[in-house]
């Protein structure tokens, strides 16, 4: 046996008392030390190994591991036994475990012991070796464990065969929980996206400087950075997943205390190049205002006092210093200098460009809901009760004409709160509030064009108005809500535009309408026909959302967010332009820019549909192209209910139209605009039932007739048809979708009977089989007929007939 003491630079050799091969080797310091070897030999030295003692369990058993907790106490294995002496080797006593071959020992305390062996066993003593209790691992290969090592009670590892290592961390007295994913959304996505994954096990957030070490999420073999975990939950774990990760599937794990999860694969797309982009706000706290002073310069403002500026465009995101914890509702920009803050009992101002922020009012129990920046000196500022608390008589509206030395409290103790208002110039300004759901529905909007000296009413109170936006005195348009039916009741929006200053407003259809339901969503109208709104859904944190932009005034709204960045949609909660194709907006954790208008896509296309005619809840396959999500079928002007889509096939089931024998145009509307339309036939279809007169001779130059039927479109055209032989009508005139009147040209015409053809302009033909006789001049009778006949010939030998001949398919 050797011994260094110079950390191995030289050794010196021992020679034990005996030649049997050693098993252990344990020191308690550089002076006492035990040695196991074959045949119930112990060896044990207290001068540093000069000189060594042998010792005896009496027993003759031989030990295959040893742990010394100190010169006295030893804990040492054998078979199926495990000793113990607590007067350093001169007495040993065991307990017969009865379980198997032990090979391994570890004692944490003089209490606490862990010993293993063959087969998977694993044992452990908490009184000091006086019962012991069998651990069951997460192994179910029963292999041979040949070492223990342990931090405390309930740390440790054990070394297998085959390679293999257990852990826990919970003293083994159950199986270690192990992370299992149930699944990951969206499954498609894209750099800076958010993903969310939801299963069982995470374990509760322990603390940052934990993560990478016992807990953490990977993206294949890569570690989250911990900049990037939003919510870290037993059961869910929300990312934001890392910018410049190339595309391609991905698998996503976690770890917990040494234990990963199974893998579950999600898609990273190729950033869009187009339309609105991601960018990394540099902060993991939800956002929920932004405003823009030109294109280089914007703030965002959101929870715990969340500030954050670029000063290139988006390129990169600062975090300022708000100085308060407070939620902030809303920020105004009036230049790269200057730019208001203001929420939950607090209201801010930057006057160099961020560097510092000065608290302006902090009043007790009232909210900032909105401010309106007119430049470096004029702001309009509104606000009351908090929500979801109702409490009337608190809404206010404020403003200064000197950069926030003084305000003017313009309107105070008001009956509703308000959560908008949209500065038109010095002079003009839009308000709106209202009140929430549980006592009706009620609203305000007022307009100014005195500069707030006078504020007058300008529209609806039957509608709680939550946004308002306008680009001057006259064009305005708002966005409310009112509640539909008793309780539990549901909740309809309500989507309208003035052009008068608010005499008269023009209220959009659903269909029209861009959603939204909070106070905290925003707009921006560049001109009466340009407006961007961030469409909430039913939550300030709902999928079912996105940014809608209209160019005719709100006549027709894109929804520009969609599946760009995969499914469920990113929510918006506030959109600030700086023209019509340069905007921000934020939303949750996200943030987007856009330069390019907002570009959304292509707008669909359909191929067919099939069939084209039946009743109302038939199921009708439209097939196309580029049938996104969030898209509305409508039959004529009636929407269908959709049972599947894909980008090219859409399964849907016709509605009900109110009429029978009708034919409809069906079209597919998605947020990049609507499709070319097919035709629905309800009922009978497209169908010819009769034709009146029925018959006609073939020495008639012209016979007038009325084909009855359904689905006649304009510009149908009509033919008699016998085998090879057609007849063209002349002036086929559409009178309704169930009658055409045209003229038969039948002057030599080949006798017979003969299908009556109409065809639509979509290709599409209806035939009355045998519907029309056409006679022989034969039966005319005597010289009469017979000078009829000669004439006839004569002049179809000049003239040429009216008959032709349809080639016969080979």
């Amino acid at each position: 046996m050797r011994k260094s003491i110079n950390g191995g630079v030289s050794w010196t050799t021992y020679v034990l008392p005996t030649t049997e091969p050693i098993n252990d080797l344990c020191a308690v310091d550089a002076s006492t030390a035990w040695v196991a070897c074959m045949d119930g030999v112990i060896l044990k030295t207290t001068n540093g190994g000069s000189v060594w003692n042998k010792l005896s369990t009496e027993t003759g058993d031989t030990f295959t591991d040893m742990d010394v907790l100190n010169a006295d106490t030893v804990f040492a294995v054998s078979g199926n036994r495990v000793y113990r002496t607590w007067d350093g080797g001169m007495y040993w006593n065991f307990s017969e475990i009865g379980l198997g071959y032990l090979r391994a020992v570890e004692a944490v305390s003089p209490s606490t012991i862990w010993a293993a062996g063959d087969n998977g066993l694993i044992v452990k003593s908490t009184d000091g070796g006086g019962t012991w209790t069998r651990q069951q691992p997460q192994d179910t290969n029963l292999r041979n464990y040949y070492g223990i090592s342990a931090v405390n009670a309930d740390v440790a590892w054990i070394a297998g065969s085959d390679g293999k290592i257990l852990h826990t961390v919970n003293g083994g007295v159950e199986p270690p929980p192990v992370p299992e994913i149930t699944h990951v959304q969206p499954y498609t996505v894209y750099p800076l996206s958010l993903v969310s994954v939801y299963g069982n096990t995470f374990g509760p957030f322990t603390s940052p400087e934990d993560y990478g070490k016992n807990f953490y999420l990977s993206l294949d073999s890569e570690t989250v950075p911990f900049s990037n975990i939003l919510k870290w939950e037993d059961d869910e774990v929300d990312f934001r997943v890392p910018s410049g990760l190339p595309p391609g599937p991905v698998e996503v794990s976690v770890t917990v205390n040494g234990f990963s999860s199974n893998r579950e694969s999600i898609i990273v797309l190729e950033a869009p190049t187009k339309g609105w982009r991601l960018q990394d706000p540099g902060v993991n706290m939800p956002l929920f205002s932004v405003s823009a002073a030109d294109a280089d310069t914007a703030w965002a403002v959101g929870y715990n006092g969340t500030i954050i500026k670029t000063a290139d465009g988006g390129n990169t995101w600062t975090p300022q210093n708000s100085g308060t914890t407070k939620a902030l509702l809303a920020v105004s920009a009036a230049s790269p200098r200057v730019a208001w803050a203001g929420g939950e009992e607090v209201l801010l101002l930057t006057v160099d460009g961020g560097e510092s922020w000065h608290t302006v009012s902090a009043e007790p129990g009232y909210y900032v809901y909105d401010i309106a920046a007119v430049d470096e000196q004029n702001c309009w500022v509104v606000g009351g009760a908090p929500l979801p608390q109702y409490m009337p008589g608190r809404g206010f509206i404020l403003r200064t004409r000197d950069g926030g030395r003084n305000w003017e409290l313009q309107v105070v103790n008001h009956t509703y709160t308000f959560y908008s208002i949209s500065a038109a110039g010095d002079d003009a300004a839009w308000a709106a509030g209202g009140e929430m759901m549980l006592y009706g529905t009620s609203g305000i909007m007022l307009r100014t064009t005195d500069g707030g000296t006078t504020w007058t009413p300008c529209g609806s109170t039957d509608r709680s108005w939550w946004r308002i936006a306008a680009c001057d005195a006259s064009n305005a348009m708002a966005w409310g809500t009112v509640r539909d039916g008793n309780y539990p009741f549901g909740i309809r929006p309500d989507c309208r535009r003035t052009r008068d200053g608010g005499a008269t407003w023009t209220i959009f259809s659903d269909l029209q309408m861009a959603r939204i339901y909070l106070p905290y969503s925003g707009a921006e109208m560049l001109d009466p026909q340009t407006v961007w709104m961030a469409a909430s859904g039913t939550s300030a944190w709902s999928r079912d959302a996105g940014i809608a932009k209209t160019v005719d005034g709100g006549a027709s709204w894109s929804y520009q967010l969609d599946e760009n960045y995969g499914y469920p949609t990113i929510p918006a909660i506030d959109v600030s332009a700086v023209d019509r194709d340069t905007a921000w907006a934020v939303g949750g954790y996200y943030l987007l820019h856009t330069t390019d208008g907002g570009y959304a896509g292509p707008a669909p296309v359909i191929d067919s549909i099939s069939p084209t005619s039946g009743g109302a809840y038939e199921v009708v396959t439209v097939e196309g192209s580029n049938f996104r999500e969030r898209l509305t079928v409508l039959f004529g002007d009636k929407p269908a209910s959709v049972e599947s889509r894909t980008d090219t096939r859409i399964v849907c089931r016709a509605p009900e139209i109110g009429a029978s024998d009708l034919r409809v145009p069906v079209t597919v509307t998605t947020p990049n605009g609507t499709s070319n339309p097919a035709y629905f036939s309800y009922g009978r279809g497209f169908t010819v039932l009769s034709i009146e007169p029925n018959q006609g001779s073939q020495l008639s130059f012209q016979v007038t007739a009325s084909i009855r039927g359904t689905g006649f479109l304009p510009g149908a055209t009509v033919r008699l048809e016998k085998g090879a032989a057609v007849i063209d009508a002349i002036g086929a005139n559409v009178v309704s979708m169930e009658r055409i009147d045209c003229v038969l040209p039948l002057w030599g015409a080949e006798p017979g009977t003969y299908d009556v053809v109409v065809k639509n302009p979509d290709g599409s033909e209806a035939r009355l089989a045998g519907g029309f006789t056409v006679t022989s001049a034969c039966g005319q009778g005597g010289g009469a007929a017979a000078l009829l006949a000669g004439a006839s010939l004569g002049l179809l030998s000049l003239a040429g007939s009216r008959c032709r001949r349809r080639r016969r398919e080979a």
